[in-house]
């Protein structure tokens, strides 16, 4: 009688073990699944040479949330792993007038591409609101 006790104790701890174990799992895949997008550029002045070290804050114009990158040497920039949803992108670089894109719309898995030509000045462009699922800008 003692031994079909122990059995049964045994077997319960193993499918409470085994039920942990299959809720830790599927909560680690969860997390993996998260819908997210990405966006990148380029950004030049009007003649087409890259423009460096430019500061490019972008917005979740939804929580307001920022992020915010400096372009690289060859004029590039790139934020990954943004929540989907709308988007301001800024440009500002020293010399040149100020750049805002307003309603740039990221959906699930999207890779946007967004090039950027830069006006000399020391104005600012807004451009409208635009859902994209291709490369904008230049050309």
């Amino acid at each position: 009688m003692k031994r079909n006790v122990v059995a049964s104790r045994i077997r319960l701890v193993a499918a409470g073990l085994s039920f942990a174990l299959t809720a830790l799992l599927l909560a680690s895949s969860s997390r993996a699944a998260e819908v997210t997008a990405n966006i990148s550029g380029t950004v030049s002045d009007s003649s087409g040479a890259v423009v460096p070290n430019a500061n490019v804050p972008l917005t979740n114009t939804a929580t307001n949330e920022s992020r915010s990158v400096a372009t690289e040497s060859a004029g590039s920039y790139q934020f990954t792993k943004l929540p989907i949803g709308t988007y301001r992108l800024t440009i500002e670089q020293t010399g040149f007038n100020k750049y805002v894109r307003e309603g740039i719309v990221l959906n699930v898995n999207q890779n946007a591409k967004l090039d950027v030509a830069l006006k000399i000045g020391g104005g600012k462009r807004r451009d409208g609101a635009q859902d994209f699922g291709f490369a904008a800008g230049r050309g």
